[in-house]
């Protein structure tokens, strides 16, 4: 379950709420809701909707790098535990799997 603060910013919501929004107008929350999660009442996480356009601004980021089939790898903190870092040209182990 994501924390208050990850969900706050999550591009998941962000996008079900403009797209809620394009049809069908405007969109006063977003929430992901947890119902089998132990706790007396279900558990809920929120969108800051303050932030739809900004997230919005980050999806079309995303859209235009995935259009642009640019794979550049970024090396950060998670990359210990990534599944793909055998088939990744940022480690020596998946340099092999690139035609360069």
């Amino acid at each position: 379950m994501p924390t208050q603060d990850q969900a706050a910013e999550s591009l998941q919501l962000a996008f079900y709420a403009r797209a809620v929004a394009e049809a069908q107008g405007d969109v006063i929350a977003s929430e992901m809701w947890f119902p089998r999660h132990k706790s007396v009442s279900v558990t809920t996480r929120s969108l800051a909707m303050h932030r739809v356009d900004e997230l919005g601004d980050r999806l079309a980021e995303i859209t235009r790098s995935v259009r642009s089939e640019s794979w550049a790898p970024r090396v950060g903190a998670s990359c210990g535990r990534c599944p793909f870092r055998r088939s990744c040209p940022a480690w020596p182990e998946g340099r092999g799997a690139f035609i360069t």
